[in-house]
This record gives structure tokens, sequence and C-alpha cells, in this order.
């Protein structure tokens, strides 16, 4: 899973995608935050350490390494925040 908040200054996105999601269905959402209460308490290294969890899960998804399919990545993710 891939989520990142973004503040485009254009009305065109690229996106790019791991290569373990090329020719597989995937869900891409885009709607507006505002109105919407971010949560307040996140550790100064969330982002850093999201970014890293990122990477490696690329590196993940393009080796044989088998993760299990009901892994929940939110759970991990909101650990970190």
């Amino acid at each position: 899973m891939i989520r990142e908040i973004i503040r485009p200054d254009k009305a065109q996105l690229i996106i790019d995608i791991p290569k373990a999601y090329v020719n597989k269905e995937v869900e891409i959402l885009v709607f507006p935050l505002q109105g919407i209460e971010k949560k307040k308490s996140i550790k100064p290294d969330a982002n850093k350490e999201l970014e890293e969890f990122r990477h490696l899960m690329a590196r993940v998804e393009e080796s044989n390494i088998k993760v299990p399919e009901d892994l929940d990545i939110d759970d991990v993710i909101d650990e970190m925040l």
C-alpha cells in the first residue's frame, strides 16, 4: 500500500508505482482534505520511518520474499504515526 498526501501545483499528476503493481488492479483515490482533521500527535521521525518502510516494501515486492496476503499494513503505519 502506498499513501501520500500532497499539495499539487497543477491539474495533472504522474504516479510511479512499484513493479509488483503492474498488470494488477489498483485503486487510486483523489479527494481534498479540507475539513478533515489531521492527527496532531505525529512522532517527529514518522515521515522518515514511513519513507524507509515504503522502500523496504518496494524491495520485498520486487524480490522473492513471501509476504502473507492478510498482512494489515494500516496497523503498521498507524503505529508509526
